[in-house]
């Protein structure tokens, strides 16, 4: 007898599969009222919070002397409960941080100063950034910086001041996976 433990239950004995064209077609499965009954009862997934779930698999497979089968997934198997655990132990280590603990992203429009031909332009842009100071940005978010002067200038090779003046308004729309902290030692100039 075989040490493997399985996930499904044998239902039994399907109809022989149909082909068409020398591919598969059709395979059917007979289920009595009885059957069915028991399925919804021992079988089905649980549901979560958000209602998913509650599902009864029927997998049809050929068995080893070469007929059609019919299987019904077993959530309350010990292989089904070890194959679980084995893929929650395997999502720890790669799970992202809590949103709670990261820093917060916002989406913002800031009031920018520039100097062109020796006059002094003023534009309202836009800036995505966990930085939420003019002098933060300018220190440490390299990306937002070059991504104004290149909006700004173009690709003229005239010295590039670009100087944000304020904040005017300030939307958070989300959380990164790192500490502002983190971003901080990442970008240090």
């Amino acid at each position: 007898m075989s040490d493997q433990s399985y996930d499904s239950v044998l239902v039994g004995y399907t109809e022989e599969p149909r082909y068409y064209e020398e591919n598969l077609s059709s395979w059917s499965v007979k289920l009595k009222d009885s059957e069915l009954k028991e399925m919804l009862e021992k079988y089905t997934t649980s549901k979560n919070a958000e209602g998913q779930g509650g599902n009864v698999y029927l997998k049809l497979f050929m068995s080893k002397n070469g007929k059609p089968c019919c299987s019904v997934f077993d959530p309350n198997s010990e292989a089904a409960k070890a194959k679980r655990a084995e893929k929650k132990a395997r999502q720890k280590p790669n799970q992202v941080t809590s949103r709670s603990k990261g820093a917060p992203i916002y989406y913002m429009s800031a009031r920018v100063a520039f100097k062109k031909k020796k006059v002094v332009h003023e534009r309202l842009m836009w800036i995505v950034s966990v930085y939420d100071t003019p002098n933060d940005i300018r220190n440490y978010d390299t990306k937002t910086m070059s991504r104004l002067e290149s909006e700004l200038y173009g690709n003229t090779k005239a010295a590039r001041h670009v100087m944000i003046r304020e904040i005017v308004d300030k939307k958070l729309i989300s959380h990164s996976n790192l500490t502002l902290d983190d971003h901080r030692k990442q970008n240090k100039k």
